[in-house]
């Protein structure tokens, strides 16, 4: 029985999220619900020196709670893309596979998305050619509360920052672990760093 998944827009997402993408035959992105705050939509965790560090994606100002995702717009009135990278540059730098991620990252963010989800689908966009993910993509027609459909399987807003770290994933190296022992399903950006290309073989 062919499997699909529907998933939130997101930031660089957690690995499992982009584990579920790649054993899915196909993966729909929501674009009808409205933004909430402290999700990775706007965010992600990376692993740093002294530990986890969360980014945050700013946003322009105005009230995006009951906003359309796809109307959130990004402010870039501080540069935080250039601190993005700075951060990429600081804790992976030494990682096996940084200068082959790292350009890629780089042409992403300094193309400066107005929009978040256009953002979010580049980037996801990005990941699934780099990986040779051959899971088909698309987007939701209307906003649906629940999908009864078994073939349908509904992860929105499953991994939040209260809980992504219990779902429990095999180990692969990192770049502090032998400071802080393995970082459970951190950003997909710990795991391009240091497994490259090889990422895919893990997500299977």
């Amino acid at each position: 029985m062919s499997q699909s998944i529907v998933i939130e827009t997101q930031f660089f997402p957690p690995v499992a999220v982009v584990a579920a993408m790649n054993r899915a035959d196909s993966c729909l992105i929501e674009v009808h619900e409205t933004y909430q705050k402290r999700s990775f939509r706007n965010r992600c965790c990376l692993i740093g020196p002294n530990g986890i560090t969360q980014i945050t994606v700013p946003l322009a100002k105005g009230k995006h709670e009951q906003q359309s995702i796809t109307g959130v717009t990004i402010s870039y009135d501080t540069p935080w893309h250039k601190t993005f990278l700075k951060l990429c540059q600081s804790q992976y730098g030494k990682s096996p596979y940084f200068d082959y991620v790292y350009e890629e990252i780089e042409r992403l963010l300094m193309h400066q998305h107005p929009k978040l989800i256009d953002l979010n689908t580049a980037i996801m966009t990005w990941i699934n050619h780099f990986l040779e993910i051959e899971t088909e993509m698309s987007t939701t027609s209307s906003y649906r509360r629940s999908y009864a459909d078994d073939t349908i399987l509904d992860l929105r807003s499953q991994y939040s920052l209260k809980n992504y770290r219990s779902h429990d994933m095999l180990p692969y190296p990192q770049i502090f672990e032998a400071r802080h022992g393995f970082q459970n399903n951190v950003s997909i950006l710990d795991l391009l760093f240091c497994m490259g290309k090889e990422s895919i073989s893990y997500l299977e």
